[in-house]
């Protein structure tokens, strides 16, 4: 008997792949812009602080039209209101997708931290938050989607 996807793992299958597009676009030009040997330290911070305020309005992007493109098809598809699972069991899900996300990403604080004090280029630090952001938002997502499968205990 075949299992239909409920709209929740819809939505954080759509989350997932706007996760990746989001960072690879993100790189995609930040690699493209970053000029390694030029930069003075403090161009390179700034360079790096914009980005990651760059980052944000780019997943925004990569995250809720989608989603509205997904809600617009979906009732041209069914008829039918796509609902939320806003009842005690979503927001379990949700609470325990964002500590898994704070793990991770408390992780990568504490990575950047180390690469500070062992005197590491600024290359490294702003990455490694980059990187542990990306990482903690796919394992939020990831954890949510194996929550809905499985349940919780």
């Amino acid at each position: 008997m075949e299992e239909k996807m409920s709209i929740q793992e819809k939505h954080l299958i759509i989350s997932i792949i706007g996760t990746f597009l989001s960072y690879g676009i993100f790189y995609f030009y930040a690699l493209r812009w970053y000029d390694d040997g030029t930069m003075s330290m403090v161009e390179e911070m700034k360079f790096w602080a914009k980005g990651l305020l760059w980052l944000i309005p780019i997943q925004i992007g990569f995250k809720v039209i989608p989603f509205i493109l997904f809600h617009i098809i979906h009732y041209i598809a069914t008829k039918e209101k796509a609902d939320h699972m806003d009842d005690e069991f979503g927001k379990k899900i949700e609470s325990r997708g964002n500590r898994n996300f704070y793990y991770v990403f408390q992780a990568g604080f504490y990575g950047a931290m180390i690469a500070i004090v062992y005197e590491a280029p600024i290359f490294w630090i702003f990455n490694i938050f980059i990187l542990f952001g990306f990482l903690g938002t796919l394992f939020m997502d990831f954890s949510q989607l194996y929550f809905y499968r499985k349940g919780i205990r």
